[in-house]
């Protein structure tokens, strides 16, 4: 008997397909075909002797991330539960969750099932059912993963939680302006990305057309360094300076 680990929770771009433990389909960006989430058209041209200015804004949660990876077994690889003691297993310890307490996942996805000791079927089930409800409330890149493991001192196994924002946000304008506070601008969009929810991107996104320094907005996401992770393109359209 083999135990997959769990992954689930892929970005979506506003309103395309999200996947679910229950099985929808997968739309996983690739460098061939990244995810457009905003294209704002412009009516304004580049100028060919002001090339685009791009920016690596600073984050603070990918050092937590690359962690957890570093944690976890290669997603295509699987765990054979004979060599684990599963009868053991008495309680369901979490590990990189933030935005959720241990207490509200335990009472959302650990609660409802009666008895103990859990089987894989039901660690699946517990892991399955946190991913859900993150995406349910907007989180939609957070996934969760069973790695391989044997019970700890307490009898628990741990489900893993990627909290996932984007990896990385590359900004880029066309037009240099000492008015344009790219650094605000990074932090507004990390307030959003990390983790990531798209309903909070988009209203920084609209935030940020209304501001008279900038004419136009084109995003996309395309893949990062670990499977699921995303890098957020942000091409900011500087409004004409006379």
């Amino acid at each position: 008997m083999h135990l997959p680990m769990i992954r689930t929770g892929v970005l979506s771009a506003l309103g395309l397909l999200l996947s679910s433990p229950s099985g929808w389909a997968l739309e996983i960006a690739t460098a061939q075909t990244p995810l457009a989430l905003l294209d704002t058209p412009s009516h304004l041209q580049y100028l060919p002797s002001l090339p685009p200015l791009t920016y690596d804004c600073q984050l603070d949660a990918g050092t937590a991330t690359e962690h957890l990876w570093a944690h976890l077994p290669d997603p295509g690889s699987s765990v054979d539960s004979a060599t684990i003691p599963i009868e053991t297993v008495k309680g369901i310890r979490f590990v990189g969750n933030q935005i959720y307490s241990d207490r509200q996942l335990r009472e959302q996805a650990v609660h409802p099932i009666a008895t103990t000791p859990y089987s894989w079927q039901d660690v699946e089930a517990i892991a399955a059912e946190i991913a859900q409800t993150y995406q349910d409330n907007g989180y939609v890149n957070t996934w969760t993963a069973v790695p391989a493991q044997i019970p700890d001192e307490k009898n628990r196994l741990t489900v893993v939680i990627l909290e996932s924002g984007v990896e990385k946000i590359q900004l880029t304008h066309a037009l240099t302006s000492d008015r344009l506070d790219t650094a605000e601008i990074c932090d507004r969009l990390a307030s959003a990305a990390q983790p990531l929810h798209l309903d909070q991107l988009q209203s920084v996104l609209q935030q940020l057309e209304h501001d008279p320094l900038i004419d136009s907005i084109h995003t996309e996401f395309v893949p990062g360094a670990y499977p699921q992770s995303q890098i957020l393109q942000v091409e900011i359209i500087n409004t004409s300076v006379e």
